[in-house]
């Protein structure tokens, strides 16, 4: 379960990375972008809390390491959901596994998992912040 858990938590953290990156293209400032989606149907525990408390205020210390993340990512699509047939091609949690591989191989294992965020704003040129929205 803890596994599983993992998975859920990292897919959400990749997709609300990524809106936040898209949307700051569009300048849309990120604490805007997440009152919206936290006052609607697609707020998460990470658009509410790991996205502005980790991220957007830079620290990027929430104290899980992302080796660890990998783990029990590689672990829920290999194992659990592989062994159940849950994960077939067309899938979105074996393309989760690999992104999560590639984010640890440019962030390090021992690095904060809250990291896979920075590895979306160096892809999308864009940083996320508190105080000044976005820089290119």
């Amino acid at each position: 379960m803890k596994a599983v858990n993992n998975c859920l938590t990292t897919t959400h953290l990749i997709v609300g990375g990524e809106a936040l990156t898209a949307l700051a293209k569009w300048g849309v400032q990120p604490e805007i972008a997440l009152n919206a989606m936290n006052t609607s149907s697609g707020c998460s525990l990470k658009t509410e809390e790991r996205l502005p408390e980790e991220v957007l205020s830079r620290k990027f210390d929430y104290g899980f390491k992302l080796g660890l993340m990998l783990k029990d990512v590689r672990t829920a699509v290999d194992d659990v959901l592989s062994a159940e047939e849950s994960c077939h091609e067309g899938s979105i949690l074996p393309l989760v596994k690999r992104l999560l591989e590639k984010y640890t191989d440019d962030q390090g294992y021992d690095a904060d998992y809250t990291r896979i965020a920075r590895t979306l704003e160096l892809r999308a040129g864009t940083e996320l912040r508190h105080d000044a929205g976005t820089t290119e």
